[in-house]
Formats: C-alpha cells, sequence, structure tokens
C-alpha cells in the first residue's frame, strides 16, 4: 500500500462569520481561552482582535454564513513509507510529520481564524481530537 499512496487529505468544514455583521473585537476571557486551547496567541491577531458575527436577519441572528474548509496534507514521503511498512501508529507517524512540516487541521484552523473568516469555537468544534 505504501508504494501506492502518494497524499493523504483530510478535510473538515466550519461556519465561516457571516460577512453582513462581522465585527472585530477584543476577545473576553472565555475567548481568550479558546484561543489559547487552539493555541493562538494575541499577538498574532490583527490589532488583538477577533472575528465575530453580531447577527443580523441575514444569518438568522446566528452571526455564521456559510462554510469553508480547513485541511490537512500528507504527502507520502520516503519517511511515511516506511513508517507504513514498520506498521507505526497514527498518532507516532503525525508527530513526525509535524516535526517535518505537517499543517495540521487545527493549525488551518487558526489561520482561518487570524484571517477573520472563522472562529475558536468552529475549530474546536471540529478538530477536537487534533491535539499536538
Amino acid at each position: 500500500m505504501s508504494s501506492s499512496l502518494l497524499l493523504v487529505v483530510a478535510q473538515r468544514l466550519v461556519r465561516t462569520i457571516c460577512s453582513r455583521c462581522k465585527e472585530f473585537v477584543e476577545p473576553d476571557e472565555v475567548t481568550r481561552a479558546k484561543l489559547r486551547e487552539v493555541g493562538l496567541g494575541l499577538d498574532r491577531l490583527r490589532n488583538g482582535k477577533v472575528g465575530v458575527g453580531r447577527g443580523c436577519d441575514e444569518c438568522f441572528r446566528s452571526g455564521y454564513a456559510g462554510r469553508t474548509a480547513i485541511y490537512e496534507f500528507l504527502p507520502i514521503d520516503d519517511d511515511v513509507r516506511t513508517q507504513i511498512m514498520n506498521r507505526a501508529g497514527a498518532t507516532d507517524m503525525k508527530r513526525s510529520a509535524i516535526e517535518r512540516g505537517l499543517t495540521t487541521l487545527r493549525m488551518d484552523g487558526v489561520d482561518k481564524i487570524i484571517k477573520g473568516l472563522t472562529t475558536a469555537d468552529e475549530v474546536l468544534r471540529v478538530t477536537q481530537l487534533d491535539i499536538f
């Protein structure tokens, strides 16, 4: 199997903040704790603020409208092939891939929080098992 695989892709959908009612606010303590949980420091946010949807008629007062994907791409290189042949566990393979530069689902989600596309709540919701 290892010789046939070229790439493994993981994808999750997160809700996007409604563009009609989006505003950037200073995070409260609860939001700060969630940002810490996803591994995002306030210093990485634009002006120290996060995007939130106030809720409007367009988004049915939810603050969200639409979805976007967060991705994780694992190229099958010689290291991964060797791990597959040695029957390494998924956790070990992922740790090794992260050391070699893999961007995890959660890391991609953090990037989308920084860009104001989604929230820490959404990233946490879909990456509960993505802890490294």
